[in-house]
């Protein structure tokens, strides 16, 4: 029986972050034939396998174990692994459609996916991260009641962790309707990648009461 993860501190919870957007990626490639989008994504991976190696341990915050507190942990980073990558794969397509409106793609350009797949692969991977996030949401609540004895803690990073579903349910409605496909959709895919860093980085280390970065 598990009863904890070895990836319950900020820097192997990075090494797991990476391992996950690597899956994930393989995942989609195989689901949507995007291979050309390995090389983008690589670089990604690999900065976060190098900034999890800064430190070789950090401090434990909290006592938690648990087969459900490691149930919370590895969906809450599969889920943002997932946002990760829908993230990277809407930063390209902006630079494709760029590229395309200035109508001088280059010899880079052809190794690009086409703009739809792009979008499929994102939106799938967007999907993966909400189902994750609410799996690991949910699990989270039930540790949080075994733990303090109520289930709601109104802590930041319960309402940040459902503030996330709600913008990424919004972004697979929005992406499928013609006023906002395309770049929009794309741009509204960062923009919650920017909200996933701040619970990521500034919500666990400095505002969550018992959360450290899961």
């Amino acid at each position: 029986m598990l009863h904890g993860v070895p990836y319950e501190d900020l820097w192997g919870s990075l090494s797991f972050f990476g391992w996950m957007v690597g899956l994930i990626y393989l995942g989609l490639e195989l689901v949507h034939r995007g291979r050309s989008v390995g090389p983008f994504v690589l670089p990604f991976v690999i900065i976060l396998f190098s900034i999890s190696h800064i430190r070789d341990v950090s401090p434990h915050p909290t006592p938690a174990r648990g087969t459900i507190f490691a149930l919370h942990i590895t969906l809450s980073i599969l889920a943002y692994s997932a946002f990760a990558l829908a993230a990277v794969l809407s930063a390209i397509y902006l630079l494709q459609n760029r590229l395309l409106r200035r109508r001088k793609p280059g010899g880079t350009f052809w190794r690009f996916p086409a703009l739809d797949v792009l979008e499929r692969m994102s939106r799938s991977s967007a999907l993966v991260g909400i189902l994750a996030l609410v799996a690991g949401t949910v699990s989270g609540f039930i540790w949080a009641n075994r733990l303090h004895g109520h289930y709601w803690n109104g802590d930041p990073k319960e309402i940040i962790s459902l503030l996330m579903l709600v913008c990424y349910a919004t972004y697979l409605l929005v992406s499928r309707q013609t006023a906002w496909r395309g770049a929009r959709a794309a741009m509204f895919c960062m923009f919650n990648f920017a909200l996933v860093l701040f619970s990521y980085s500034i919500v666990n280390i400095y505002l969550s009461r018992y959360h450290r970065f899961y």
